[in-house]
């Protein structure tokens, strides 16, 4: 073979090489939706692309190439579409008969437990969800609060907590029980409170240690989704879900129904490294359309592996 025939089929094939680059960049938009690898991808999802863009700029410190800038720029789009996209703001109109509610998981090996419920205390919340709850810390919550219901404990010693200031009234939980508290709110407009906190899913490797299998997960998710259905009251459901917002679970959870931290940019909870790494965003306060949000913010309570969530909420006007 010739020199001037080798030259454009090496052309054509570095082509086809970046054209398979730019694909892959994007292929976890529509793996993402299918079994336990696609939610892997959608989770782990920002490593892999840190780790491309990293290979592609010392492509470039070597040779730059055009086709090279070309599949860069995919991959850079991708990863930022991939994290971004599901926290674009959705900016609503102030609620009526606004209520403040906090979510937080407070860790229940945490070495300051009532220190972490006066953060949450601090911020003047109607309602407070709490995740991974102990006596110590609950004991702070009751103290402030006069209405709080919880949790039978789990066999780790902490329970599902709600705090607040107005009257309570528990409704059964479902098939959720156990792992959810679920009460009337008599606020100005009621509403039933889907306290919730599912364990952490995973395969056992190191990045994803949870034994709590991903289609196990996406059954509870449709149990919140079922009481949610079965209510006549408007709907909010609040506290650790462990569902990143990249997931088909997390797109399935908020079909028809507005995320209450989009009401300003949103933005990851989940501290531990090396997951912090992975920009996790899986606290959450899930409100009916029907109803507006607005004040979102995050804040970390001391000796939490959380941040916090706040957001006040209520019907449209």
């Amino acid at each position: 073979m010739s020199d001037g025939e080798a030259a454009p089929r090496s052309r054509a094939r570095r082509f086809a090489l970046a054209l398979l680059l730019v694909a892959i960049a994007w292929v976890w938009l529509a793996f993402r939706r299918f079994g336990d690898v696609g939610q892997i991808l959608a989770i782990v999802g920002p490593a892999i692309y840190a780790l491309v863009v990293v290979g592609h700029l010392g492509a470039l410190v070597r040779r730059s190439r055009a086709l090279t800038v070309v599949s860069l720029v995919a991959w850079l789009a991708a990863g930022t579409a991939m994290v971004v996209a599901p926290r674009v703001p959705d900016r609503t109109a102030a609620p009526r008969d606004p209520v403040t509610i906090v979510a937080a998981n407070l860790h229940f090996q945490n070495a300051t437990p009532a220190a972490a419920a006066r953060d949450l205390i601090a911020r003047r919340p109607d309602v407070v969800v709490v995740s991974e709850g102990t006596t110590r810390s609950e004991a702070a919550l009751t103290g402030a609060f006069e209405h709080h219901l919880s949790s039978p404990p789990h066999r780790d010693g902490y329970s599902e907590y709600v705090a607040s200031r107005f009257e309570l009234r528990r409704r059964a939980a479902g098939s959720v029980s156990g792992q959810a508290v679920v009460v009337e709110v008599m606020a100005p407009t009621p509403f039933l409170l889907i306290a919730v906190h599912l364990p952490r899913p995973g395969l056992g490797i190191p990045l994803l240690p949870g034994h709590f299998s991903f289609a196990r997960q996406a059954r509870a998710v449709n149990a919140v989704r079922a009481l949610t259905a079965a209510s006549a009251l408007p709907v909010v459901v609040a506290g650790d879900l462990n569902v990143s917002d990249r997931t088909s679970t997390y797109a399935h959870l908020v079909a028809h129904r507005r995320d209450a931290m989009r009401a300003s940019w949103a933005g990851s909870t989940f501290r531990p490294f090396p997951f912090d790494l992975l920009a996790l965003r899986i606290d959450h306060v899930i409100v009916d359309r029907t109803w507006c949000a607005a004040h979102a913010q995050r804040f970390h309570p001391r000796g939490s592996d959380h941040n916090a969530v706040q957001a006040t909420i209520g019907p449209c006007p």
